[in-house]
């Protein structure tokens, strides 16, 4: 199962189109993308109706949508790094044999279209 944030709405991406998780499960399910995550078991379990779909599109359109967001409060957030050959090259470094995954911190994520914000350096002043 593909579960994605689609307007802030907990939304199914399956193989023909989009399903409104809360909509499709009349209330049993939240919109809410993070309270689903808390029951994906019971998510998976479930069974929605060609009926159900919300939008018929293709998963290549889909991935461009914009109003695509990220989790809001994930609980983990896994990166993989130096996965490929041009990023080792880049780096200097030697392809490894797996690729190194780590942990990112939640405040250190954005959207896939915002930009990331750096702190202003604070000015000091000199006292006479």
């Amino acid at each position: 199962m593909r579960l994605a944030n689609l307007d802030g709405r907990a939304t199914i991406v399956a193989n023909d189109g989009l399903v409104d998780v809360a909509g499709a499960s009349n209330g049993a399910f939240s919109a809410s993308i993070d309270k689903c995550l808390g029951q994906l078991d019971k998510l998976d379990a479930c069974t929605f109706s060609p009926t159900s779909l919300t939008q018929n599109v293709a998963i290549e359109e889909f991935a461009l949508d914009p109003r695509l967001g990220p989790v809001v409060n994930p609980r983990q957030i896994f990166a993989i790094g130096l996965n490929y050959r041009n990023h080792a090259a880049e780096t200097g470094a030697e392809v490894p044999k797996q690729p190194m995954v780590f942990t990112k911190f939640l405040r250190r994520s954005v959207g896939r279209t915002n930009h990331c914000r750096y702190p202003v350096p604070r000015r000091t002043t000199r006292r006479n």
